[in-house]
């Protein structure tokens, strides 16, 4: 159990909050990466939320804003992708959204590899 999270700032983006919470706690970042998203090997983007779903479980008990929805909502760049694709359902972004990442991931992997 984390000791205490940030109250995030109003348009504050996710990886800001993670950093914040690093830089208070004088952690290292393998520990906060481990802390608040469960693996300390899952890479810290401000484009993409990885691990929000773990987040949200370690940070529940200090609010109970803090959801899923709340931080897509208000600390990502949800709302940017959702207005060019009004055509989606919200709950079809929702479910989209971590499998972009992970090709995108994979995708900065092998550039890496060749």
């Amino acid at each position: 159990m984390i000791p205490f999270f940030p109250k995030p700032y109003n348009d504050e983006i996710y990886f800001s909050i993670i950093a914040r919470y690093d830089h208070l706690l004088l952690n290292n970042n393998k520990e906060t990466l481990e802390e608040l998203l469960g693996n300390k090997n899952k890479p810290l983007d401000a484009e993409y939320p990885l691990g929000i779903s773990y987040l949200v479980d370690q940070v529940r008990i200090f609010s109970k804003n803090y959801t899923v929805e709340y931080f897509l909502n208000n600390h990502t760049n949800y709302l940017f992708y959702r207005y060019f694709h009004k055509d989606i359902l919200e709950e079809d972004i929702l479910f989209l959204i971590p499998l972009f990442i992970k090709i995108i991931i994979t995708l900065e992997l092998n550039k890496l590899k060749n």
